[in-house]
């Protein structure tokens, strides 16, 4: 088990790295991550440097062209992390309100544990 309150909020993208270290180390291998925005997309990046100690990564995308607006960068690391993560879950195909909060909903009836970061 992993010592952490089911829901855990943090304060950087450090603490995020830091609770993401101590799952695994407590022997957590799944992830699933919404990368709808720059931090989300920014931990996507660093469940997947972790791959070596076994972790998987499933990517759970709130609506088909979430990444549209995005500028360049942002879209390429969107995609490369579409392709190095081992499951894509796509909610709906199109855009819609509650699109991010069904997102998130996704992620906690779907997991033991979840990590928020306050932006």
């Amino acid at each position: 088990k992993v010592k952490t309150p089911a829901k855990t909020k943090a304060k950087s993208n450090t603490d995020v790295q830091a609770l993401i270290e101590k799952c695994i180390g407590s022997g957590v291998q799944e992830f699933l991550c919404g990368p709808a925005s720059a931090a989300e997309i920014s931990t996507a990046e660093y469940i997947l440097s972790q791959k070596q100690s076994g972790v998987s990564l499933e990517c759970v995308i709130p609506y088909e062209d979430v990444a549209a607006v995005w500028d360049e960068d942002l879209r390429d690391r969107f995609f490369g992390i579409m392709g190095k993560c081992e499951k894509e879950t796509l909610l709906q195909t199109r855009y819609s309100d509650d699109a991010i909060f069904n997102k998130n909903e996704y992620i906690t009836l779907n997991t033991d544990m979840t990590i928020s970061l306050n932006e």
